[in-house]
């Protein structure tokens, strides 16, 4: 009897142990999923931010900063935050899209940006679908291009490219630069160019000409250029790349038509220059040392507050209407008229160039400490 008594005791501890190594793993089950939902919450909100980071730094200049387009598409778009599922936003920052100037991201394609920074991207531009706005679509004519004419598509890829702040370009708005040519009669000239011997290139018609210009810039360096002659690397060979078919057609369609009434037309054309009304966006980390650049490198030329000095004043006032693209180009190539060829020298590398361009069309900042 006393042994049935001690088996039924330790049956009962054993059964009391059980119940409470059950609650015991319920509960820490429970705390675990809670655990598990906050470290997924938390990692969600700094992926966010690493996203809005990396967007910001890579993808802004072309989609703005808050997806709205600007040279790229609009990515703050219901329908197309709808229809795209998050591997084919993926697909596209990594493999590029072939034919348009979205280039490969992914480190894999040959870019910057590993698969962790895609997925951060990503999350980023998903967090616009909750309260992205219907995008209209732009008019389409029956052969499938936007409703607009040669004139007006060209001088919207003036505006894109930045061209105006290192040519005059009839029509154009804001196209006054004094560093490369003036194209006002640039078709005209053109074919004098081919009908002398001073050219060395492959083009036989003006369009062909106009055509290399724009896309190898350096087969013909012509001497027309402001205060001297034009330089080598001084125009970026980008273009190519940057502009559609459709707007490289249209631009050498319009400056062989030079001198002409078409510049009339562009002029008329309403056109949405790019960084004219917002500048880019900078980190702080990036908007740090830009401004640490500007005070090492250019201040004393160009002021401490960028109003001018030896050289001219490098406020939004001035700038902005320039772009991004062709601030890059003076910073990194120089000018003839006595502005440092600061890439060629090897002092700054094109993403330094392009920092101190985007720097340049926001509002000066307070000078660092250790500047007086």
């Amino acid at each position: 009897m006393l042994k049935n008594e001690n088996y039924d005791k330790k049956l009962l501890i054993g059964l009391v142990i059980t119940v409470l190594l059950l609650g015991s793993f319920s509960f820490l089950m429970f705390n675990e999923t809670t655990r598990m939902a906050e470290v997924a919450e938390q990692y969600k909100t700094e992926s966010l931010l690493r996203g809005r980071e990396l967007f910001v730094e890579n993808c802004s200049s072309c989609h703005g900063t808050r997806g709205e387009g600007i040279v790229g598409p609009t990515l703050n778009d219901k329908a197309l935050l709808e229809e795209a599922e998050d591997g084919v936003l993926f697909a596209t920052i990594q493999t590029g899209r072939p034919n348009t100037t979205m280039p490969a991201w992914g480190q894999a394609y040959g870019g910057a940006l590993t698969d962790e920074d895609i997925h951060d991207i990503v999350n980023f531009i998903r967090a616009f679908e909750p309260t992205a706005p219907q995008v209209e679509t732009p008019p389409q004519t029956s052969d499938g291009e936007t409703g607009l004419d040669d004139a007006e598509i060209a001088a919207q890829a003036f505006q894109k490219g930045g061209c105006g702040a290192c040519h005059v370009i009839p029509g154009v708005p804001n196209a006054v630069g004094t560093i490369g040519p003036d194209l006002s009669q640039i078709g005209a000239v053109a074919e004098e160019y081919l009908q002398s011997g001073e050219y060395s290139g492959d083009a036989k018609t003006v369009e062909e000409f106009l055509n290399e210009s724009v896309v190898d810039p350096d087969v013909f360096i012509p001497t027309e250029c402001p205060g001297d002659n034009c330089q080598e690397g001084l125009m970026p060979a980008t273009f190519g790349e940057l502009l559609s078919e459709q707007e490289l057609e249209a631009v050498v369609s319009f400056l062989a038509s030079l001198p002409s009434d078409a510049a009339e037309t562009a002029d008329q054309a309403e056109t949405a220059p790019v960084g004219e009304t917002e500048a880019p966006v900078l980190s702080d980390e990036e908007l740090a040392k830009a401004t640490q650049i500007f005070f090492e490198r250019c201040a004393g030329c160009h002021g401490v507050l960028r109003n001018g000095a030896t050289g001219p004043a490098l406020t939004p006032a001035q700038t902005l209407a320039k772009g991004t693209v062709a601030l890059t180009a003076i910073i990194f190539n120089g000018t003839p008229r006595g502005m440092p060829d600061w890439g060629k020298q090897g002092v700054l590398t094109e993403k330094e160039a392009e920092l101190l361009a985007k720097f340049i069309q926001n509002e000066p900042p307070q000078p660092p400490g250790d500047v007086p």
